[in-house]
């Protein structure tokens, strides 16, 4: 429950999940979860592009229904774990936003609907014995429709765009981290971890949302990071059960690289106009 004297508005999101584990040989849960989620505006959520503030913004509001499943199994005496979601949801009360070079800008008003479905999957488990990895394969799809927006057409026509992509619109998204270790020194371990994802919408900073139908480039990156155990709680509680070493459980020191191919993935676009009043888009990398 949640109350704000700003607005005025008293808040409630109520969720329930319901588990089934079947007696079957396999080790299999299955998970059913529904409810409303409803989070109260920011401060930059009341500011509109002209500096007011609308102290009337309401909570934007999320109907939502997820239905997955979990498999437990071994492969060599190697645990893993398959994961996997499908989810819907209804959006009200939306209050729209653009991205103007690295700066959200919202509209301040609730007046735009939309939803968001997709299907997340994951493959956890022991690739290398004692080293975890995972893979993860997501697709989304949310869409937004304003209420109050339209264009002139040509032919003098007018046009409601209905609904179009959500800022947060990444259709797809591949995420995959490698875990290994020195046969001779467990103690250091090394991983990968892979990134792609498929481009974001974006457009001109205007304040027409039905513009904001360009694409970016896919979004990849490549890191690297090393890890060294640097104290192991369970040995020192046996050899010394009362040393300020045996409280921890593990103590590990990392250090990881980021982006090691050095690609120049695009974070958004600084728009330009030039003397004939055309704009260009510099992407920012």
């Amino acid at each position: 429950y949640n109350y704000w004297n700003i607005n005025k508005e008293f808040l409630a999101s109520p969720r329930v999940q319901l588990l089934y584990h079947p007696k079957l040989k396999s080790d299999v849960t299955f998970r059913l979860a529904g409810g409303m989620y409803v989070q109260p505006p920011f401060y930059r959520e009341l500011r509109s592009f002209d500096g007011t503030i609308n102290r009337n913004v309401k909570a934007q509001q999320s109907y939502q229904v997820v239905l997955g499943a979990d498999y437990n199994f071994k492969i060599k005496k190697r645990n893993f774990k398959f994961t996997a979601e499908a989810y819907y949801k209804y959006l009200r009360n939306i209050n729209p936003y653009e991205i103007q070079d690295v700066r959200i800008r919202y509209f301040a008003q609730n007046n735009a609907k939309g939803y968001a479905t997709g299907i997340d999957v994951r493959l956890f488990g022991e690739m290398i014995k004692g080293a975890d990895s995972w893979i993860t394969l997501s697709y989304l799809n949310t869409k937004e429709d304003i209420a109050d927006d339209f264009y002139i057409a040509a032919d003098s026509s007018v046009v409601k765009p209905g609904f179009i992509r959500r800022p947060t619109d990444q259709s797809l998204f591949v995420s995959l981290y490698f875990q290994d270790y020195l046969e001779k020194y467990k103690r250091f371990k090394v991983h990968l971890n892979l990134v792609i994802g498929t481009g974001l919408p974006f457009g001109p900073p205007d304040r027409n949302r039905y513009k904001d139908v360009l694409k970016m480039p896919p979004y990849r990156r490549l890191d690297i990071g090393f890890s060294a155990l640097l104290l192991n709680g369970e040995k020192r509680a046996v050899k010394k059960p009362n040393s300020f070493g045996s409280k921890f459980d593990k103590i590990w020191m990392s250090f990881e690289v980021f982006n090691i191919l050095g690609i120049k993935n695009t974070l958004s676009y600084r728009w330009i106009k030039d003397t004939e009043n055309n704009l260009w888009a510099i992407p920012n990398y």
